[in-house]
Formats: C-alpha cells, structure tokens, sequence
C-alpha cells in the first residue's frame, strides 16, 4: 500500500515539475517575459566629425540586438550620456529614442570640442602655487613657451601632449596616450618621455617656508625620465593602472653642502626605477567638476630596486575618497578625504617634500607653508550654492578665414557657471619630531585647520578658477587664487 501510494504521488509531483517546464519554456511564455523589454534594434550616430563611431559605442550601456527593460531604458540613455561627456572630446550629447512596436530606435547626437587645446597655460609662476609668487612676484621665477595637447588625434580618443617650456625650469616632453589596444576596448596605454633643467631649486625647509638656492652660470638641477603605463578599463567606472617608470635625478654641489640629505646620503646622483597600481572607482556625474557620485582611488609605488639599484627603498601608498551630494533646488555637498602614507621612516629630502602638504594638495588658510612628512591626511566638507549657469553667446567673427566663433561651433555658446561656496578643511603631517625641529618647521604634527569661503568659476572646457578667503587656527586669513581642479 505504501509503495503504490508513493507511486501516486510521485506521478503527481513529476506530472507537475513537466507542466511548470512547459509553462516556462513555451514560445508564448517567452513572449510575455519579453512584453516589459524593448529590443535595441537600431542606434544611429550623429555630429561625431572626427570619432569614430567605435569610441562611442564602447562608452554607452547599451548595443545592438539586445533587450533593455522599459523601465531601465531612461536611465542608461541617461548614464550614457555621463560617460560619453567623461571622456572629455565632447561638449555636449543627447540621447533620444523612438519606440516602434517594442523596438526602440536610439538617436546619440553629439558636439566634439576643438581638438587642439592650445589655450592652457603657458605663462605661469614657477613656485609651487600662485599665491606664494604674488608674495613676491618675479619676472625670473616664471616659466612660458607651447604645450599644445592635440585631443582625439586618430579620432580613437587618443592624446598627444608635447611641450617645450623655458624661463624658471625648462621642460620638455612628449606624451602620448591611446586608450583602445584591443578588440574588447578594455586594454590601454600612455608612454611619456621626459626631461627637465633650471639654475634654481627649492633645496630645505626652514620655518615652515622653501628655501631655493640659485646658479647663474649652468644647471643647479636636471631630471630626466619615463614612464610606461597600461590602462585596464573593462566596466566603465572602474579604472585599473599598472606603470613602470623611470627617474634620473642629477644636482649641483651647491644643493648637496646646502643639504646633504637632499638626494639621500650626500648624493649628487640618484637612479630610480618605479613601480606602480592605480585603482580608481569613479561614480561621479562629471569627472571635471561633479556635483553627484562617489570617488576612490588608491595607489601604491615603490621606487628602487633592492638588488639592480638601491639608491632608494621607497614605498608609497595613498588613498582618496570623495562624496558628492545635491541637496535640492541649487545647493551642493561635497566631502572626503585624502592621505598618503611612506613606509620608510626617513626620506631624501626630495621624497619627503613630495608627501608632503604645500605641494599636490594644501589644507586651505595653509596654502603659503610646506609642510614636509612621511604620511598626510585632509578632510573637507563643502556646502556649495549655484548662482549662475548660462551659456552666453559670443559676437560671430571671422578669424583666419575660419568662422572661430560661429554659431554653435566649439567654442560659441561659452558654457559660464558660478558656485557660491563654505567650506572647512582639516588635516597634518607627520614627521621625525627632531628632524622638524632641526629647521623649525613647526607645523609637522600639528593639527590644522581651515575654515574660508569663495566662488568657483567654470568655463570652458573644464577650466576652473577658485577665489577662497580663508581663516586657518593660527589666527591668519588670506585671499588665495586656485587654477586648478577640485581636488
């Protein structure tokens, strides 16, 4: 009896699992999982004069052929849209769709920018920021000449920088990037040669200030090198950067007595290989100025070889994050954190000046002190105001036979927006106490912070001037002038 009723039971249950695998598995069944999805059946292209249609496939969510659900479809179009300005050779895109009978037709139209960017700048103070040249302004510490940066050379998003630099510090280099080497589009890479020369450089830290020792007959320093890096980018918004480089540094005797320690050991010369990983996870709207997303990045290098050349045993690592927060109507929150951290205990001089604060990064009210160390960390909060954004139409003009300034050519409208900004930083830098007290640098471990407000102009492409007045815990305020990007 029990046999012939588990029988039964067995036939119920197998008759079931069949029924429920037809259901699912029939044409009809497929056909009404499909009624909610929207095939890709055609994405037509157009304004892209020179990219190739290539660059703009591999920046969008989406493709050909297949089934986006209708209630996804408005995101991605507009999350492609983020990606396709991030890559920086478009001024503007749009994407819109026609749905006919569940296929959608996608319309990308985009505005490419003037390929050649000539208009950074080639006029510039030699210090380490304007604010401590306006202190005391010099025709001598300035440096002029070319760096054009030629965009989407081969139409492939690809860039080439080369510049020729004179005045303070002569530069010379030559850049190239090219971000597609494979047929997946996920493998890149930027070779980048490079050499330097002055008759000054900044040699110690005393009181918190550099102290620069000069040469009028020769070169007080010479830097040459290179470096190789490849570029993993297989989803979009993360970013994997492998580099191997190389840095020859070469300084005068006048630097060595002045310190000993500032290429290590009494060194004139030093060799030093480098190794590096980048990470980056970018979730930001606009990478050049973001008003929502996230951002990581970390990196580590390490500089010598302990076995080829030993010159130096440096390792590095640093680590950023940032928040960025619309609020509603025109305000902005942004915030985060950066530090670095070397795991030797001490340094050259010209490795701990690089981890150090006055240089990449300053905390703000402090932005006329160095502060040397081995580890850093900043925070910030920034609540931000839109006053303005327009795109204000220049007056049509012929220029060399070339409407320049034509209408809706790449730099007519010219895109003007003005944030109102408050804003707090907080931070140190840390340092063998004895070593600080040597030169009296008396801001090494210490807590700082800063406190200011100010506006950030945004203009052409990802051009940002920032004005801060700011106050820092040492009772001092100041006016300070940044041409730089949000950090």
């Amino acid at each position: 009896m029990e046999s012939g009723k588990w029988k039964v039971e067995s036939g119920w249950l197998s008759a079931l699992l069949v029924s429920l695998l037809i259901t699912f598995f029939c044409p009809e069944n497929l056909q009404a999982q499909k009624k909610d999805n929207i095939l890709i059946k055609e994405i037509h292209i157009s304004g892209n004069k020179l990219t190739r249609p290539h660059v703009i496939y591999r920046e969008i969510t989406f493709k050909e052929g297949e089934y986006v659900s209708k209630a996804e479809l408005e995101g991605q179009m507009r999350l492609s849209e983020e990606f396709l300005l991030n890559t920086h050779i478009f001024l503007a895109d749009t994407i819109t769709d026609t749905i006919r009978q569940n296929q959608a037709f996608i319309y990308i139209k985009v505005k490419e920018r003037y390929y050649i960017e000539w208009w950074h700048p080639q006029l510039k103070a030699a210090d380490r920021d304007v604010n401590v040249w306006i202190q005391k302004p010099s025709l001598y510490r300035l440096t002029y000449g070319l760096s054009p940066i030629i965009c989407n050379l081969t139409g492939q998003n690809d860039k080439l920088t080369v510049s020729a630099i004179f005045g303070w510090r002569q530069t010379y280099s030559l850049d190239y990037k090219f971000p597609y080497i494979n047929k997946e589009k996920t493998l890149g890479l930027e070779n980048i040669l490079y050499y330097q020369q002055g008759h000054e450089v900044g040699a110690i830290t005393e009181d918190n200030q550099l102290d620069y020792i000069r040469i009028d007959q020769g070169y007080i320093y010479r830097k040459t090198g290179w470096e190789s890096d490849l570029i993993y980018r297989k989803r979009h918004q993360v970013t994997h950067t492998f580099t191997i480089g190389f840095d020859y540094y070469d300084v005068g005797d006048t630097v060595r007595s002045e310190n000993p320690n500032y290429l290590g050991d009494y060194r004139n010369v030093i060799r030093v290989p480098r190794l590096a990983y980048k990470f980056v996870y970018d979730m930001r709207d606009y990478t050049a100025y973001a008003l929502n997303g996230d951002l990581i990045n970390f990196s580590i290098e390490h500089d010598g070889l302990p076995i080829l050349l030993k010159d130096v045993d440096v390792t590095t690592a640093d680590l950023t994050y940032r928040k960025f927060i619309p609020l509603g109507g025109r305000f902005y929150y942004q915030g985060g954190f950066t530090s670095e951290y070397d795991f030797q205990s001490t340094l050259p001089y010209v490795f701990a000046s690089a981890t150090g604060l006055g240089y990449r990064y300053d905390v703000d009210g402090f932005e006329n002190y160095v502060i040397n160390g081995r580890a850093y960390f900043i925070t910030d909060n920034e609540l931000k105001f839109l006053v303005f954004s327009k795109l204000v139409k220049l007056p049509h003009k012929r220029a060399f036979n070339y409407d320049f300034l034509k209408r809706n050519g790449p730099f007519n409208p010219a895109p003007v927006n003005i944030y109102l900004k408050i804003y707090t930083q907080q931070g140190a830098d840390f340092y063998d106490q004895a070593q600080a007290n040597q030169y009296n640098n008396n801001l090494t471990n210490k807590f700082l912070n800063g406190i200011g407000a100010g506006f950030d102009f945004i203009t052409y492409y990802d051009a940002i001037l920032r004005t801060e007045y700011s106050f820092n815990n040492l009772g001092k305020g100041g006016l300070y002038f940044h041409f730089t990007e949000v950090f």
